[in-house]
């Protein structure tokens, strides 16, 4: 044989032995999909974790609703609060749910963005808390459902929730048939097909305190007892419900005539919606038990 081939012999030999079998432990070699580096961040003790819930949807009671159920998972340090801007003014004008978290929480985001629904989430550096949900506005009754009064879901939930007028978080645009309040503008409107029927002015609720959401009328009444404060007033002059009553879903809250007619365009009552006595006699007749009562802010 002549030398030069026995030197491309012994070569062809040498780079077999070394360049195969040999990758088992070289740099780079791909992992398992399990053990992949972006796989392998371990979630934290969830008691270790601070969460903060910011509500950016302005739905009254919901961060305390959603820490409940976060809470529920074992995380012991959770604090909820508005949202707020830059200037710290508060701001419910939050479009998209999502989660932010430091680096190493990764895990605790991945956690509660299933049991939340939230598919959205952002490694930053968050101004407090190593995890903050921040609700918004495209919340979703079927990807985020919480007990409206104990913020826990039912067994057949499976860690999912409803909340009565969640819809106050999604989309609070006048109804095709049913009434509309609109509270930054004091008015009731009944619309039907779409189209807008009549308006009233109203009364709402001070300090924002009339609920926000889908409704449904549940009663109607006629010159209704007043029962305030220990005591029925029987209908007449010192009668704050005035000459009507429509009841909606929202255990408490309602719209009725008022023997407070000054108040109308203004946001003074404490909770439920308020007409003059001939503008709830007439809506009075043209509603019915089951109609739609959309409450927007």
């Amino acid at each position: 044989m002549r030398p030069f081939t026995v030197v491309l012999t012994l070569l062809f030999i040498c780079l077999l032995t070394f360049g195969c079998g040999q990758g088992s432990d070289k740099v780079g070699e791909d992992l398992p999909l399990d053990q992949s580096p972006e796989n392998t961040e371990p979630m934290k003790d969830p008691s270790e974790v601070e969460v903060k819930v910011l509500n950016g949807c302005g739905v009254e009671g919901l961060a305390s609703k959603v820490a409940t159920r976060v809470g529920a998972l074992g995380y012991s340090q959770v604090e909820e609060d508005n949202y707020k801007d830059e200037e710290g003014r508060i701001n419910h004008r939050i479009n998209f749910t999502y989660i932010e978290y430091l680096y190493g929480f990764k895990g605790n985001a991945d956690e509660l963005a299933e049991l939340l629904g939230v598919s959205r989430l952002e490694e930053k550096q968050v101004l407090s808390g190593d995890v903050v949900v921040v609700l918004g506005k495209d919340l979703d009754e079927v990807a985020l459902r919480v007990d409206a009064e104990y913020g826990l879901p039912s067994e057949e939930d499976a860690g999912l929730v409803s909340l009565e007028g969640v819809e106050s978080a999604i989309n609070l645009k006048p109804p095709t048939d049913g009434l509309y309040i609109d509270k930054s503008r004091n008015i009731i409107q009944l619309y039907s097909g779409g189209q807008l029927v009549v308006e009233y002015p109203c009364c709402t609720g001070k300090d924002g305190c009339t609920p926000e959401g889908s409704f449904t009328v549940t009663s109607k009444l006629v010159d209704p007892t007043w029962y305030w404060q220990g005591e029925a007033i029987p209908p007449g002059p010192d009668n704050g419900l005035g000459t009507r009553f429509l009841g909606i879903s929202k255990k408490g809250y309602g719209i009725h005539g008022t023997n407070e007619p000054d108040s109308i365009g203004y946001s003074l009552s404490h909770g439920c919606v308020r007409l003059q006595n001939e503008d709830i006699e007439e809506l009075y007749g043209m509603v019915h038990v089951g109609t739609v009562v959309v409450i927007g802010p």
